[in-house]
């Protein structure tokens, strides 16, 4: 094994390599020598550094060794992570219970590499909002990328923090987890332009579906993303943007999996608390947005009322002028699948669209400015948020495309273009799926609706089939996708404790059994009801064809009951970092 990494830039210039020791964690900058490093054996192409982690065994340096290229944005390439390496800094076996937490903390660390979702650009800053980046322009030129990017959407901050200590500002590449989409030369009316999306997720109460809901003491929520629209005119020298941003509904509240189909959401603090919690978020967000119009998508009645309602009281205590609330029960509204019934939402938020409008720089210079933001939430911020944001995105697009004159007519739209209107819908369904696959597991709901403009059908089965995946993947495998973001923040730190942090992942083995009970009484259930229709008739007496049907029905809905009654022990829970619920 060499005694060192060793990295040459590939630039033009002049540069220094930069050499890391492996025994010692050493870092070094070496001028290259005419003919030195030359040698062919153990070179590798590599296209950027994650950054350094320490697991059992010792640190491990992550770097990038594939990459595809999502397109370009304002003259600089965009590109989405697609393969990395952990390197060892030194190799040896650990006994054998060290080795296997070894094994899962490596596999952990990989879920999250090779999800696909990891975003970055050496020269374009991918966490910055085009209108921050502008105000910033002056203060931040002369700072390196790092130190410039927004700390919020900064995912390797904590793997590169020995980069950062060690002033290695030119090593140390910003890594965002999300979703880019970059749609260059589209065509309307003559007119050429390039349109993007860019979904930035929050590294703050980043997790899984039911195990990191609502608000902390600091007023981060889950799921919190800001997406930003990008629409630039080269022809004309403008660049347009529209931020929206998502996230859990501002208070203390909990939805934990216990085998359920859809676990209860509760409350899980006082009003103090929750008013503490809201006010830190709304603070937060009026200093990065400033004005807000609070869009609300869950049920007026029902089980997820019960938070709405505290949203509601907590806004009314808040008291700011420049907050307003929007409570649209979508589920009410759209029944029957009459989602087009999203445009009475559009409606009652047309005075602020118009107030709030978008950024404009022409020339380089801004002759316009977003002066609010509209905050989406359903339960989940996924399925209905897609379909509210995509609607306002589109919306306010259409105004920008007449105020550049791509354009005719005042009544003109996306619509009127079937060409652009498939780019923009596949677009935002596209970002739909992406943050649902991040959040809940799969791809999100309701998507063929975004991508279409109807609901259909097959959009339904789809549904259906997404839902099951979900329910088994947040009641069975969330637990160890929650430790992959902790690992990867953070928010655990490998070593601080001798004892194994797996050693309690257990599900016993008496719930187990309920569930494969549970199982065979669901088949044995349909073969009694089905089995009877494919035999001849009178081969059984009716009595007895009856009482096997209740025997398996009774034995399914006892299975049922205990499974409930012990469904908690039996998900699969974060060991990491636990959540209490």
């Amino acid at each position: 094994m060499p005694d060192a990494f060793l990295f040459e830039p590939v630039t033009t210039e002049p540069a220094h390599l930069l050499e890391i020791e492996r025994a010692t964690g050493t870092f070094s900058l070496k001028t290259p020598r005419p003919g030195s490093f030359r040698s062919s054996e153990g070179i590798e192409e590599i296209f950027g550094l994650i950054g350094i982690i320490r697991l059992l065994a010792g640190p491990y340096l992550v770097v990038i060794t594939a990459r595809k290229r999502v397109g370009r944005l304002l003259g600089c390439d965009v590109w989405r992570v697609t393969g990395t390496k952990l390197l060892p800094f030194v190799k040896g076996r650990l006994h054998t219970e060290r080795q296997r937490d070894e094994e899962r903390y490596l596999a952990l660390l990989q879920s999250i590499l090779k999800g696909g979702h990891l975003y970055y650009s050496t020269h374009y800053d991918l966490t910055h909002r085009a209108q921050k980046q502008h105000a910033l322009r002056d203060d931040h030129q002369d700072k390196p990328m790092w130190e410039r990017a927004d700390q919020r959407f900064f995912w390797n901050r904590y793997l590169a923090q020995d980069f950062i200590s060690s002033q290695l500002d030119g090593w140390v590449t910003p890594v965002m987890l999300g979703y880019v989409q970059i749609e260059s030369h589209c065509t309307v009316n003559g007119h050429r332009f390039d349109y993007a999306l860019i979904s930035r997720r929050h590294t703050k109460r980043a997790g899984t579906r039911y195990h990191i809901r609502g608000a902390d003491e600091q007023g981060h929520v889950a799921n919190f993303v800001e997406t930003e629209q990008v629409l630039v005119v080269p022809a004309q020298d403008r660049i347009y943007s529209f931020v929206q941003t998502r996230g859990s509904i501002p208070v203390f509240w909990s939805q934990a999996p216990d085998i359920t189909y859809k676990p209860k959401p509760r409350l899980t603090a006082t009003e103090k608390r929750n008013a503490a919690a809201f006010k830190a978020h709304m603070d937060d967000l009026t200093r990065h947005y400033s004005r807000h119009v609070l869009i609300n998508l869950i049920n007026h009645k029902g089980a997820e009322a019960v938070i709405g309602k505290e949203y509601e009281k907590q806004v009314q205590l808040y008291g700011d002028e420049s907050v307003r609330y929007v409570w649209f029960d979508f589920h009410h509204e759209c029944r029957k699948m009459r989602f087009e019934n999203v445009s009475n939402l559009i409606q009652q938020v047309k005075p602020e669209i118009e107030q709030f409008g978008y950024f404009l720089t022409e020339n380089n210079e801004a002759v316009r400015k977003q002066e609010g933001v509209f905050r989406t939430n359903c339960i989940d911020n996924l399925d209905r948020t897609n379909v509210v944001q995509s609607t306002l995105a589109r919306e306010v697009l259409n105004a920008q495309l007449l105020h550049a004159g791509v354009f005719q007519r005042p009544s003109e739209s996306i619509a009127d273009h079937p060409a652009f209107r498939q780019i923009f819908n596949h677009v935002w369904a596209n970002n739909a799926d992406a943050i649902s696959e991040q959040y809940a597991g799969t791809g999100a709901l309701k998507t063929d609706y975004t991508r279409t403009g109807k609901r259909s059908f097959k959009g339904v089965l789809n549904d259906g089939l997404n839902s099951a995946t979900r329910y088994y993947l947040n009641n069975f495998k969330d637990g160890f996708r929650q430790d992959a973001y902790d690992l990867f923040l953070g928010n655990y730190v490998v070593g601080q404790s001798p004892r194994s942090p797996f050693a309690h992942n257990y599900r016993p083995v008496a719930t187990t059994l309920f569930v494969i009970a549970l199982l065979i009484g669901v088949v044995m259930l349909l073969a009694s009801v089905v089995a009877p229709i494919l035999q001849p008739e009178g081969t059984q007496s009716i009595i007895y064809q009856f009482m096997v049907i209740v025997f398996w029905a009774v034995a399914m809905v006892g299975a049922y009951r205990v499974l409930k009654l012990y469904g908690r022990d039996l998900v699969d829970r974060p060991q990491l970092v636990p959540i209490p619920h």
